[in-house]
């Protein structure tokens, strides 16, 4: 049964180490953890470290790794969930998701605890809305985590890593579940945001808005919302102002308005703060 190794962190013996027994088919070689340093605590009884890890087999070089660990039963169970979804996911690893590299379980300082160990696949995504071609990575990658039947549940930049290469990485399947997606079309930016009943899928729905990738399907326009489509032009706007008002005016606030919305479109497309409405810039 293939072991990992992990240190005793507050023993002063430094070559004191715990072994932990694989408990999945796919792990098939020794890992030893060095150099291994908390990074995230968890509210149920869980730490995350980051560690480097050693295997025996020589197809499995020295490699930076997470190293999830869970006490307690809820815990424990939340992780072995957790690696559930990765072996269900396992043709998107290394790609989409990180690589896991086993599932493990025995006792270490603090009792009985379970240990999910996966490839570390580099730094947190600190913003998403300046990178036009990560978001659309980003929603590709959820679009195939769907495909292949499984809905994150907690999509947030926090949850997404930026790999040496500039490919973002989902991260974090503890909330995770199967998922029969029905989404019914694609996810096409820079178009008027479908209703989510039509997209079919209300997690990629909400990803996609997160991400900004569509047009709103309204504009401000006086005291109302009229449909984008009016947008076109100051004098097709103005064909939506109340019909007692006169049609010099109605056509200086449709300048007004549509000059508003001309600068929301150039500040979103450069993925600097707009809103669709400024009164600074209304008549």
């Amino acid at each position: 049964m293939p072991l990992l190794r992990f240190p005793a962190l507050h023993s002063r013996d430094p070559i004191s180490f715990y072994g932990l027994e694989a408990i999945d088919e796919h792990t098939y070689a020794d890992i030893t953890l060095t150099d291994v340093k908390s990074i995230h605590e968890g509210k149920r009884l869980s730490v995350v470290y980051r560690a480097t890890a050693h295997a025996t087999s020589p197809e499995l070089a020295s490699q930076d790794v997470v190293c999830k660990v869970a006490y307690g039963r809820r815990s424990r169970d939340s992780l072995h969930h957790e690696a559930r979804i990765y072996d269900k996911l396992r043709a998107l690893q290394g790609r989409v998701i990180p690589r896991c590299l086993g599932l493990y379980e025995g006792e270490l300082e603090d009792g009985l605890a379970a240990c999910l160990l996966l490839e570390y696949c580099g730094a947190e995504l600190v913003k998403i809305l300046c990178f036009r071609a990560r978001e659309r990575q980003v929603l590709d990658s959820l679009q195939e985590i769907h495909r292949h039947g499984v809905q994150h549940n907690d999509v947030r930049e926090c949850n997404i890593v930026v790999s040496e290469g500039g490919r973002p990485i989902i991260i974090d399947f503890d909330v995770a579940q199967e998922h029969d997606c029905k989404l019914q079309m694609d996810i096409k930016f820079d178009q008027v945001k479908p209703d989510v009943y039509e997209f079919g899928c209300h997690e990629l729905h909400r990803a996609a808005v997160s991400a900004d990738a569509w047009l709103p399907r309204v504009i401000p326009y006086l005291w109302y919302h009229v449909p984008i489509e009016f947008a076109e032009s100051p004098e097709l706007l103005a064909t939506q102002a109340p019909k007692d008002m006169p049609p010099d005016d109605a056509l200086k606030q449709a300048q007004a308005y549509h000059a508003m919305f001309l600068e929301a479109l150039r500040k979103r497309e450069r993925g600097e703060p707009y809103c669709w409405r400024d009164d600074r810039m209304v008549v």
